[in-house]
């Protein structure tokens, strides 16, 4: 009934991994995020945001320096058993600048 969800544009990918550059305190951070059903303007971020968190919507400029900061217990990126080649999670490239919040649907 609520959830949690950011603007595709907010969400990019690195080698399987779907992240965003959530923006806290005046510093950014490259936040990996699990997500969920997207629709053509938005995603479901499952784990990795909070619903005061801001994200930014384009890469900040340092971006190559930021180290990936990953889930607890996340597989995102690896290769499943067995030798399985599907797809991981959809990247979705930056578009628009600015930063906005998460909003909450419900």
């Amino acid at each position: 009934k609520e959830a949690l969800y950011v603007p595709l544009e907010a969400v990019s990918s690195e080698g399987g991994v779907p992240f965003v550059y959530k923006q806290a305190a005046g510093r950014v951070s490259k936040q990996e995020v699990a997500t969920g059903a997207m629709n053509d303007d938005e995603v479901i971020v499952l784990k990795g945001l909070a619903v005061d968190d801001r994200v930014l919507l384009t890469p900040p400029e340092d971006r190559d320096k930021l180290p990936l900061v990953r889930l607890p217990g996340s597989t995102a990126g690896t290769k499943p058993a067995g030798g399985d080649t599907a797809l991981g999670p959809r990247a979705i490239p930056p578009a628009a600048p600015a930063a906005a919040p998460p909003k909450k649907k419900g």
